[in-house]
């Protein structure tokens, strides 16, 4: 198995900043709380602009070779809300179709011993699903108020630029060549953060924001 190497690597926009929101309308807002599997396919795709105020999409080009991230990928951000409080989400991507994994397992009917109460249980296994253009890698969150440290409490001045770093959890992740990475910035993950429905604005310093990934060298193992 190769050595992991921190590789850094820049975000790209035509401005210099990018701007998103974390306020829905009132339907919306209910739908998502509701099916929060739904909201997050539409953020998923790159080509659904119907959630694209809420959030600010950045792709790396496609790699030429096979990847494998290993180990906490983390995203170093400039940023500024127009609030005094805020709340920063991002989605790690792969854009590129494949066949990928169903998100839950098919019984095999097969039965297997030591299920729950040590009785027989259905084996289980993941199964391929139809071609998908993109799939979630990792995920991360971080209040603003909290971004030195979970239990320090810092201020945040409105329209304020600050320095954040949001590390994701930690995967191991094999990005086939021709695919390309990306990472998806928003605010309230309906799925697993408060839903504030806040009318807040945040701007990002594209050029002072940055994403770290610890890709392998050797990636023929």
């Amino acid at each position: 198995m190769g050595t992991t190497t921190p590789t850094t690597l820049p975000l790209v926009a035509e401005t210099a900043t990018v701007q998103y929101e974390d306020w829905q309308i009132a339907d919306d807002f209910a739908t998502y709380k509701q099916d929060f599997n739904a909201w997050r396919q539409q953020m998923l795709q790159r080509e659904n602009d119907k959630l694209d105020v809420n959030r600010v999409v950045f792709v790396q080009p496609a790699f030429e070779q096979d990847m494998v991230i290993d180990g906490e990928v983390t995203l170093q951000l400039r940023i500024k809300s127009s609030a005094d409080v805020g709340l920063v989400s991002a989605m790690l991507v792969d854009y590129g179709e494949a066949r990928r994994l169903a998100a839950t397992p098919q019984p095999q009917g097969v039965l297997i011993d030591r299920g729950t109460g040590w009785q027989p249980t259905p084996l289980v296994e993941f199964q391929l699903a139809k071609p998908t253009t993109e799939k979630m890698i990792s995920i991360g969150h971080i209040n603003l108020q909290n971004r030195t440290a979970p239990w320090r409490v810092d201020d945040l001045v409105p329209d304020e630029f600050v320095d954040v770093a949001l590390t994701l959890q930690p995967t191991r992740y094999r990005l086939p060549a021709g695919h390309q990475l990306g990472v998806i910035v928003y605010g309230t993950d309906f799925e697993m953060t408060v839903r504030g429905n806040q009318d807040i604005r945040y701007t990002i310093d594209v050029e002072q924001s940055q994403l770290i990934v610890p890709l392998q060298d050797n990636t023929q193992k």
